[in-house]
């Protein structure tokens, strides 16, 4: 923010702010702990001296700059070196004799920096190419739409996130929150969002696995399951059943809380769709979680499912006998990693496609994974709590499936917050838990420590507690650099009760069943996001026991952490969490939820403009239901936008 001159006596440590003042002193001198010289210019400005330094100079460049007398307009972060500020390479202008200078009074976009090209001259060359398109930017959103939104125009909306006008919030700005920002943001989520209820008009066109359903077939399955289903288990598998039945290939989610038994749910969809006779595709994130689910199905095969479990780790004669075995249909349910999703896996007939943690997924991934079927029907599951509203529209092809109600004998979790000066209050409760013969997880931020982040690392972590505990328990680290089978090899052994204390990062945040695990801590909770937290914390207390959640709070961490953090404490209802992270931050902090990719939303995005993506979804569900081919001569501009940011499969019909 270029628009206000900082008297130098006001320099604050750490703070990026403008000076201006005429040099009394300059010299190169040597640099400490470096073979070049430095050069260094004092300015004055009648408050203060204010140093500026260069490690990294031509001194043909400088030679304007250093001279006595000379007005200089500097820019950067203020540090204090020896009691006095100064800026280490500074943005510098020089002011001309008239007192005026070309950055004064605007604000400066700052780029990523591109290798050989100064901060300058990308600006200027920005500034040319907004100036010569501008005749040529044609704008798909008319002017009444515009105008009811209440939104910028395409160009201006460009021009004004490299060249804001003067009189802007500059908070806001940085923020991506301006109205510029908005529109540009908003021409995202509505592209995303009208291809994919275009995708969802078109497959509605067309017919699914014809799966007939007898009526004793659920009871069977009930039946057959060491446990009663939940009321809203049932209601789930009722909304699947009818799906099925439809005669259109079902594209419905199943949304639930940790611990809420969408997995059975699956189970059941995927036993009415072997019983007609064809296949399910299960994708999950990672090889532990599909081990998990290959483990769980071959645990019914009374149910008549025969499973396969295909992932990168499979030796190339596993691979070949999985792959013969899935083409000529002897294996009735395949469980993978992104691997399903590869030339050499080929179906017999594909059924079902089950996704589990979508937001592990691309979009495009999901429907590779379709394409190996004839219009299979699509279960997608999620544990990641969003508010309801906001779930139909990132989810805008997909029915929506709600389980809140746990299964019976859920213990739960009772969550604390201890601060890390009373660690021997926490080293005891861990040694009380396994002394119980009960297994604890403590969960690390990072793998390794940093000069730059004074965090708990893993590393460390394991080292320390292996001292303190080793002797009498089994203690065991995980993270994500162990190679997959000796990830797998371990979570296998903690799961059996053979490890004690497991050191971890959020690598076991999905999916991980350990019933015999009943305590966690965790350090630097404020690192991470509620909805991964509450995820975390839902990997113990699975078991016979209540479980407990110990959140290790620094002295540094800040009061809002701490009010957030006392959000998970109060409640263990994950959409009840999500709904007051996001009034509390107005956004819910979804770590790990990024998708990437043309055509695809990110959920970090989505969670900081709630608003943006249902107005989004408003505008793309009226423009369909009146013109779902978009022929109007109004939508062209629409239909070339979506032709050209979107892939041919998912717009196969446009």
């Amino acid at each position: 923010d270029r628009r206000n001159i900082t008297p130098i006596s006001n320099a604050k440590d750490g703070v990026d702010a403008q000076f201006q003042g005429e040099v009394i002193f300059f010299r190169e001198e040597p640099a400490y702990g470096r073979k070049k010289r430095l050069l260094k210019i004092r300015l004055y400005d009648g408050t203060g001296t204010l140093d500026l330094v260069w490690f990294h100079y031509k001194r043909a460049a400088m030679g304007k700059l250093a001279k006595r007398g000379t007005k200089l307009l500097v820019y950067g972060k203020v540090r204090y070196f020896r009691g006095l500020p100064q800026i280490v390479h500074p943005d510098t202008e020089v002011v001309k004799t008239n007192g005026t200078v070309s950055a004064s009074g605007e604000i400066i976009p700052v780029y990523p920096l591109v290798h050989g090209v100064p901060g300058k001259v990308l600006r200027q060359s920005i500034f040319q190419a907004l100036t010569w398109a501008r005749g040529m930017i044609l704008d798909p959103l008319g002017k009444d739409v515009l105008s009811r939104l209440g939104m910028p125009g395409l160009w201006e909306s460009f021009a004004g996130v490299h060249i804001p006008p003067k009189d802007i919030d500059y908070i806001e700005l940085c923020k991506y929150r301006s109205p510029y920002h908005k529109r540009l943001i908003f021409d995202h989520f509505f592209l995303v969002i009208l291809s994919v209820l275009k995708r969802k008009y078109d497959q509605g066109q067309v017919k699914g696995p014809n799966i007939e359903i007898a009526d004793d077939l659920m009871g069977q399955f009930s039946n057959a399951l060491p446990f009663r289903l939940t009321q809203d288990q049932i209601q789930a598998i009722i909304q699947i059943r009818q799906d099925m039945e439809s005669g259109r290939p079902m594209k419905r989610l199943v949304q639930g809380d940790v611990g809420c038994g969408k997995t059975v749910v699956a189970a059941g969809a995927a036993y009415l769709t072997i019983s007609s006779g064809y296949q399910v595709g299960l994708m999950a994130p990672t090889q532990i979680l599909a081990t998990q689910h290959y483990s769980f199905f071959s645990g019914l095969s009374c149910l008549g499912f025969n499973p396969v479990l295909v992932t990168g780790g499979l030796r190339p004669q596993e691979r070949k006998k999985a792959c013969e075995g899935i083409r000529d249909g002897t294996y009735n349910v395949v469980i993978g990693t992104h691997a399903l999703i590869q030339e050499s896996v080929e179906f017999k007939d594909l059924g079902l496609v089950i996704i589990d943690e979508q937001h592990r997924f691309g979009v495009r991934q999901r429907a590779v994974l379709e394409q190996k079927g004839n219009n299979p029907h699509v279960l997608v599951m999620t544990a990641t709590p969003i508010p309801r509203t906001l779930a139909m529209a990132i989810y805008a092809d997909l029915d929506i499936s709600t389980i809140k109600m746990r299964p019976p004998g859920y213990k739960g979790v009772d969550t604390e917050l201890i601060d890390q000066r009373e660690k021997k209050k926490i080293y005891q409760i861990v040694k009380e838990a396994m002394l119980r013969g009960e297994q604890v997880m403590v969960i690390c931020p990072v793998i390794e420590g940093s000069d730059e982040l004074d965090l708990k690392n893993a590393r460390d972590m394991y080292i320390s507690l292996r001292k303190i505990y080793g002797s009498r328990f089994t203690v065991q680290m995980v993270h994500g650099e162990v190679p997959s089978q000796e990830k797998d090899a371990i979570m296998a052994r903690f799961r059996e009760g053979q490890i004690d204390l497991l050191v971890a990062t959020s690598v076991v945040e999905v999916g991980i069943h350990a019933p015999g695990a009943t305590t966690m801590v965790i350090e630097h909770p404020e690192r991470f996001g509620l909805a991964q937290l509450h995820q975390l914390r839902g990997r113990v207390g699975r078991g016979e026991k209540r479980g407990r959640c110990i959140l290790v709070l620094s002295d540094s961490i800040s009061l809002e952490a701490r009010e957030r953090l006392e959000i998970l404490a109060s409640t263990q209802d994950g959409f009840e969490i999500a709904e007051k992270d996001l009034l509390l931050r107005g956004q819910g902090e979804l770590n790990g939820l990024r998708q990437s990719g043309a055509g695809e939303l990110d959920m970090e995005e989505v969670m900081a403009q709630p608003g943006l993506l249902l107005e989004a979804k408003r505008l793309a569900e009226q423009i369909l239901s009146h013109d779902p081919y978009l022929e109007d001569p109004e939508h062209r501009l629409v239909k070339k936008m979506l032709v050209f940011h979107s892939d041919e499969s998912i717009l196969n019909n446009l």
